[in-house]
């Protein structure tokens, strides 16, 4: 049978796939009494920099870890959302900075993101394999810097940001379009295109914050995926558990393209933002 035929087909298995993958809840979670069931190792690696080994994470001698970074936040929130995800692989926090520059300089032209998967290495006597990166909020200048290299691309298998993706606009004042700058875009784009083709792992997750002097979430998001020539599709109401009116944040809008998942929630001020950190687990959750 000719290859024409299958293509139909093929696109429908495709549709199946992807929208099987069904985003989470987003709900401000309360963490002021919330038990800390995080419990293991915190071994200092560097300035800002912990490295996490859960308890009874059971690594095999000589076998090779996956090594999950996380940006801005406490460390301790960082380690509870990785064991609430499912994970009990070793985990390096790094935070207690205020803006994006300031994850953004540690990271920019220098050799930190190598020297810390050494020094992770050596912690646990253990060889790093794949390398997972995820942020909150500034935590994207990180990140950012750390695509910018192919040789860390290459070792990065997934990228999670929970409403962590801003940018300069790509015109002063932002323009009619609110376009973000290309040149800060191209990292996040090029590893979005890697996830839309099946390489890669990428989530991107945003609400509705307005931001007067920079370009938000929703412009970056609204960037992303136009660049993969894609468009969002609207949540019906009610649809999902995600996307119940009732909900302060629910989904609105979503892209996914095999390994990339672009989830649009509601909510424009600082409870949303908050809401969207403490969803971090439910993101890896849901694609996982």
């Amino acid at each position: 049978m000719k290859l024409q035929y299958f293509a139909p087909l093929l696109l429908c298995l495709f549709a199946l796939r992807t929208s099987a993958v069904e985003p989470p809840t987003v709900v401000l979670r309360d963490l002021a009494d919330a038990p800390r069931e995080a419990q293991g190792e915190w071994i200092a690696l560097a300035e800002h920099a912990d490295l996490f080994l859960p308890e009874g994470e059971g690594a095999e001698a000589g076998s090779t870890a996956t090594l999950t970074f996380h940006f801005h936040g406490a460390s301790w929130w960082a380690a509870e959302e990785h064991l609430r995800r499912g994970a009990r692989n070793p985990l390096v926090t790094f935070g207690g900075m205020q803006g994006s520059s300031a994850y953004r300089v540690p990271f920019e032209g220098t050799t930190l993101f190598e020297d810390l998967i050494t020094s992770a290495s050596a912690a646990m006597d253990r060889p790093v394999g794949p390398v997972e990166l995820q942020s909150f909020s500034a935590g994207y200048g990180a990140i950012r810097e750390i695509l910018k290299t192919p040789e860390y691309v290459d070792r990065v298998e997934a990228v999670v940001l929970a409403d962590s993706l801003y940018a300069s606009f790509a015109v002063e004042g932002g323009g009619d379009d609110r376009a973000p700058a290309a040149h800060q875009m191209a990292p996040f784009i090029a590893f979005a295109e890697k996830a839309a083709r099946g390489e890669k792992l990428m989530v991107v997750a945003f609400c509705e914050i307005f931001t007067p002097d920079y370009a938000s979430t929703v412009d970056t998001a609204r960037a992303l995926v136009q660049a993969m020539d894609g468009r969002f599709e609207q949540v019906e109401p009610g649809s999902i558990p995600a996307a119940d009116p009732k909900l302060a944040n629910p989904l609105k809008f979503r892209f996914d393209q095999r390994g990339l998942h672009v989830w649009g929630y509601g909510g424009d001020d600082a409870n949303a933002h908050m809401a969207m950190a403490r969803t971090l687990a439910g993101y890896w959750r849901a694609v996982e």
